[in-house]
């Protein structure tokens, strides 16, 4: 008998156990909503998942198209909530390489309880939704909001709803992940775009993670990523001191035909390119930007400055199309005495910076190794970095990179008129010295369109 009842706990602890590995789907009528919570990060949910669980319990709110791999959710999709210990929903993985899913509702990742951070500073209990794999090229999933009219639907993570301070509004919890995914308008056209409220609580993406990588977001109205902080300072509060957020990652992106990308915060991207835009970078409320490496074509606006404190926006290395709207860089509207405790200036700035390359040859026009390269500027000393360094094989500096010669060759101050900022221009000294040939000076007069190779010729 004791054997029997052994057996009989074994097997009922082995259910409970599946039960739990698996997690739950069930469908709230009230809220129209398939609601995945409890999946682990080791045993995530899927479209297979979501699949079952319809056919199943004969909700009707899934239908299929295994020809093409395509899912179509006619209801809204909640990830997670803040009793499980933890939810994570994976879309496209060996099985799935290019799914699609279409959704005729909204996407919610609800932030997960509160719970003690890791050491690398992120949350110890998680509520995760990814897309795609890192480093696997090969699985591209494509997310398509199915919209009767512009903002009817789109992605939300965490929450904001009311409260006197930041801290009653916000939830800013949970992970968002997207590898080489493509987030659009099922009909991609200007009255069709996904984006939106829901809920009552405002359009954003709240989150404590996001990896955001060779990733397409397109036909899209407003900022549906509004929320995030794409980037941090570096010991002091400047432009030059913005680093990349380690918990907020955005690389090698491209953002079309939308509103804004963001709006306020700090950020920083990298490799990204921005077109036919509303106003990919936008200016509200406390706000810097670094973008290194960044194209801006045939927007309305590439950007604008117009908000209580403003930094600025600084540009390493970017491609700046024509935009098709005046510019917009306005002083903040604040204080002397609260500029000064907020640590900005009453005229923020905008800050074009090129990486350069110096190249030695002698008289025959040979390569010349190891010369000493100085570049300064007695008025501008901080418009450089990287000024201090020496020729390789091929006679160059280093190309752009940690040590790269880069000038800023433009910068933009707000003045009373938004459209009229005042501009200044750089004017450079190149200094080369070394064993075997004279120590030679050279002027470069850095404006709008500087080059990227300077050749100085050297002589026994």
């Amino acid at each position: 008998m004791k054997k029997l009842t052994v057996i009989a706990n074994i097997l009922l602890f082995s259910l409970f156990a599946v039960s739990a590995l698996s997690g739950n789907i069930v469908y709230d009528k009230n809220e129209n909503c398939i609601w995945i919570t409890g999946y682990p990060e080791e045993n995530p949910a899927g479209l297979d998942d979501l699949i079952n669980a319809d056919l199943q319990n004969k909700w009707g709110k899934i239908s299929c198209d295994k020809t093409t791999d395509t899912c179509t959710v006619n209801c809204n999709l909640w990830i997670g909530d803040d009793t499980s210990p933890e939810t994570y929903f994976q879309l496209g993985d060996e099985k799935h390489l290019c799914p699609v899913l279409v959704m005729k509702g909204n996407i919610w990742l609800k932030p997960p309880r509160k719970s003690p951070k890791r050491p690398d500073g992120l949350y110890s209990i998680m509520n995760r939704f990814s897309a795609g794999v890192e480093n696997n090229k090969n699985i591209k999933p494509v997310i398509k909001f199915d919209c009767e009219k512009n903002g009817q639907y789109s992605i939300f993570g965490g929450r904001r709803g009311k409260g006197k301070t930041w801290a009653e509004q916000v939830q800013q919890r949970g992970s968002m992940h997207f590898f080489n995914t493509t987030i659009t308008a099922l009909k991609q056209d200007r009255h069709h775009r996904w984006g939106g409220n829901y809920q009552g609580h405002t359009l954003g993406w709240y989150l404590s993670e996001l990896k955001m990588k060779n990733t397409t977001m397109s036909w899209f109205i407003y900022t549906p990523m509004y929320g995030i902080n794409s980037g941090t300072f570096n010991k002091s509060k400047s432009l030059e001191n913005i680093i990349p957020n380690p918990a907020i990652i955005i690389e090698n992106c491209k953002f079309e035909h939308g509103g804004e990308t963001v709006k306020g915060g700090i950020q920083f991207f990298k490799g990204c390119s921005f077109r036919d835009m509303l106003c990919p970078i936008a200016a509200g409320g406390s706000f810097a930007v670094k973008a290194v490496d960044c194209t801006f074509e045939g927007n309305s606006f590439n950007w604008n400055v117009a908000s209580n404190s403003s930094l600025g926006i600084i540009f390493i290395n970017c491609v700046m199309g024509e935009q098709k709207k005046p510019l917009m860089l306005k002083k903040n509207n604040i204080t002397p005495q609260r500029a000064a405790r907020l640590k900005v200036q009453i005229s923020p700035s905008v800050i074009l910076r090129e990486p350069i390359q110096i190249k030695v040859v002698d008289s025959n026009g040979k390569p010349v190794p190891d010369a000493m390269i100085n570049v300064t500027s007695e008025k501008n000393p901080k418009q450089i970095s990287g000024g201090l360094t020496i020729t390789d094989e091929k006679g160059l500096t280093p190309p752009l990179g940690k040590d790269a010669i880069i000038i800023t060759y433009k910068q933009l101050t707000a003045a009373d008129n938004p459209q009229k900022p005042e501009i200044k221009t750089f004017t450079y000294k190149v200094s080369v010295s070394g064993s075997g040939f004279k120590p030679v000076d050279m002027e470069i007069n850095a404006n709008s369109a500087i080059q990227k190779i300077f050749t100085v010729k050297v002589s026994n």
